[in-house]
């Protein structure tokens, strides 16, 4: 009975909020605190007949006369004097509704965003990105978590600010940028039998190799080229990340595909050689997720255009070493 009732009252607060017009509030406003039609009228910029009959709507909205002939003045009424405090504090709720967000200012700002992304990413990226941070926003901290299965997930519950990555089949509430698109390169450790031969597509088969696959996925494009070719290659092992798969091939014979600005941040040539793969790979896309919650949020905004900016800092040191 008592959620009968509570259901009820709901309801009928619905119906009576939906059958509100609110352009009544500002002229109930105006006429509540000139307590003249006349000065009312001039501050709506409104005729004085039009003021009067917007006083009738409000009387009649209102169930109460507002304001009261008084001899040749209007006097406010007890229900009128209670309004009008309310009514000052819902016009000034709406306005702050409907105003825009102040600008942005990073340094002010306090907060902790969460990222996911891969340790090539991360090798490669994290370093201008949190220089950039640090100088503008030392308010904000970046927390990285390694790549996973459930990202997209993750970031629709909103226990992940940003993913880096690579991704398919995304649905409109994620949004997403390409960043950057990457290269991927052949890698073996620096002494290795083949390392300063050309790697034809028989030799590139002979190799034993490492895959990196997040979901442990062994064969894939890399496999459709070869059997193209009539070849096939000898998979030793599948590992989650770029990194370790380039860690294996330092101590062994074992040879992966890995991102070249990995490699570059990873390697030298006292330790690995690399090498451009006998057939043509397409590019990976590296880009930035989020979701749509976020899509207007100043602070949001503002750090996806850093990871934009970090982006341009690393390839022109790239550069720079180069």
């Amino acid at each position: 009975m008592w959620f009968s009732s509570t259901a009820c009252l709901a309801t009928d607060m619905l119906r009576r909020v939906q059958s509100f017009d609110l352009n009544l509030l500002p002229i109930a406003h105006a006429l509540l605190s000139e307590r003249s039609v006349t000065r009312a009228a001039a501050r709506l910029h409104l005729s004085v007949p039009a003021a009067s009959r917007a006083l009738d709507r409000c009387r009649s909205t209102f169930d109460d006369p507002l304001l009261v002939r008084a001899g040749r003045a209007l006097r406010i009424t007890p229900r009128g004097a209670e309004l009008l405090p309310e009514i000052e504090a819902a016009l000034a709720a709406v306005e702050r509704a409907l105003r825009r967000p102040d600008e942005f200012d990073p340094s002010r700002h306090r907060g902790e965003y969460t990222v996911r992304t891969n340790e090539a990413i991360l090798a490669v990226l994290a370093g201008p990105w949190l220089e950039i941070v640090a100088a503008r926003a030392p308010g904000i901290a970046l927390r990285f978590e390694s790549e996973a299965v459930d990202d997209v997930e993750m970031l629709r519950r909103g226990d992940v600010s940003l993913v880096i990555g690579s991704y398919s089949g995304l649905t409109d509430d994620v949004h997403h940028e390409l960043l950057v698109e990457e290269q991927l390169i052949g890698v073996l450790r620096a002494g290795h039998p083949l390392a300063e031969t050309r790697i034809t597509p028989k030799r590139y088969a002979s190799l034993h190799h490492v895959v990196t696959s997040r979901r442990g996925i062994a064969r894939g494009p890399v496999d459709d080229l070869l059997g193209q070719a009539g070849l096939r290659r000898e998979i030793a092992a599948v590992v989650p990340t770029f990194a370790a798969a380039i860690g294996m091939c330092l101590t062994s014979d074992l040879t992966p595909l890995a991102p070249a600005r990995l490699a570059d941040v990873l390697g030298g040539q006292s330790t690995m050689c690399t090498f451009t793969p006998p057939f043509v790979l397409p590019r990976v896309g590296v880009e930035v997720l989020w979701h749509a919650r976020h899509h207007h949020d100043p602070a949001h905004r503002w750090l996806r255009a850093t990871v934009h900016e970090a982006v341009a800092r690393a390839e022109h040191r790239a550069e720079g070493d180069g």
